[in-house]
């Protein structure tokens, strides 16, 4: 067995042995010190290009998704056309339905291939219709709705060119000045969540901005289509991947701008959907466990179990009782440490100003409120299936 020493990658320190064999990557869990290194840089090529047309011969494959996305989808494929990267790549967008008229596409980026899937509902279809024959060395996953900093994909195929990682994912940007309150808000909550954790991390892959060497991802069967709509292929994706022993890297310097257009109903639609999604798989299917999504550290357990508390002792709080001053006292308690475990998430929602940070306080309550509703759901569907 070949220990590789990791070096240090100028955006963030991976304090890991790497071991490989002729099976899969393993992890040693000793940390080891790591050194400056510009090893990762030296390896690849230095020259600068554009996209190029995809005939196969590209290292890197850039597979976008668009449904429904004719408002979004010409920014996205702009920016990544304009990516600064260290070796060939090419771009694919998939057309999965009701995107109107693409023929422009031909004129206004005549390098990216155009590629028509039959609707399926399924983002996990068209992904893998779009990796599909693809023999070069990494694929990267772009949502149509993220538009790409120059340099997020070097930042996220650099180290998994360079040998030191499988897989790796990306961030939102935390700047987003020029962003509505709604889509703001969910863009900074998710670069605060996808911050805390930097080089190695378990059982997740991000398809908004994530990369995967091309030899692992048909190694391991590519994306489940059992899943329909966005929610939930790219979390067990992740599982598969660190279960065949593959390491995956987060990069939170790979950024993009995430240009969904949100209003608080589509906020909770979306936020419920996808939360019920993990919470059926948490109790209805084994190996997805809330504990695995970066979504759901201890400390955002905490947070929602708060927030469920909080509202129940309002509830109650409200009716006359002998309890009620007792209440609503726990209630005002309950209310300052329910701040303090998401004192990470306020830091981030103070930079916009104090208007900024009152609503998102609202909105990030509400967003909790609409977990416990989730879980409740998911325990409630469990008892059935039990009594049954």
């Amino acid at each position: 067995m070949n220990t590789i020493r990791r070096s240090h990658l100028g955006h963030f320190k991976l304090m890991y042995e790497f071991s490989r064999s002729n099976g899969p990557a393993t992890l040693e869990s000793a940390p080891v010190e790591v050194e400056q290194s510009d090893s990762i840089v030296a390896s690849i090529p230095s020259r600068s290009i554009r996209g190029t047309e995809a005939k196969g011969d590209a290292s890197i494959r850039v597979v976008i998704p668009a449904y429904r996305s004719s408002k979004l989808l010409r920014n996205c494929i702009r920016a990544v056309t304009q990516s600064v990267v260290s070796t060939s790549f090419e771009i694919v967008l998939i057309d999965d339905g009701e995107n109107g008229d693409l023929s422009d596409l031909q004129f206004l980026f005549p390098n990216v291939s155009l590629l028509q899937c039959d609707p399926s509902g399924s983002a996990a279809v068209a992904r893998n219709r779009g990796c599909a024959g693809f023999q070069g060395d990494v694929l990267v996953f772009v949502d149509v709705d993220v538009e790409v900093e120059a340099d997020a994909i070097e930042k996220l195929t650099s180290v998994i060119l360079a040998g030191h990682a499988d897989a790796s994912v990306g961030n939102y940007s935390s700047e987003s000045k020029q962003l509505k309150f709604t889509q703001q808000y969910k863009q900074l909550y998710l670069a605060r969540v996808y911050s805390r954790s930097a080089g190695p991390i378990r059982n997740h892959f991000w398809t908004a901005l994530g990369a995967v060497s091309t030899e692992t991802f048909f190694g391991i069967g590519s994306f489940n289509k059992a899943f329909p709509g966005a929610a939930g292929e790219d979390t067990e994706f992740g599982q598969r991947l660190t279960a065949a022993g593959h390491a995956i890297v987060a990069v939170p310097s790979a950024c993009g701008q995430h240009l969904k257009p949100y209003s608080i109903q589509t906020l909770v639609k979306n936020d419920f959907k996808k939360g019920a999604s993990m919470v059926k798989h948490f109790f209805g299917r084994e190996g997805v466990k809330l504990t695995d999504s970066r979504h759901s550290s201890r400390t955002d357990i905490v947070a929602v179990f708060l927030a469920g508390v909080l509202v129940l002792c309002l509830a109650v709080g409200v009716f006359p009782s002998p309890l009620r001053a007792s209440l609503l006292l726990g209630s005002g308690i309950l209310s300052l440490v329910y701040l303090f475990t998401r004192r990470d998430l306020l830091a981030f929602f103070a930079k916009p100003g104090l208007a900024f940070l009152l609503r998102s306080v609202a909105l990030m309550f509400l967003l909790d409120l609409v977990r416990v509703i989730c879980v409740v759901n998911g325990l409630g569907r469990m008892a059935l299936r039990v009594r049954n």
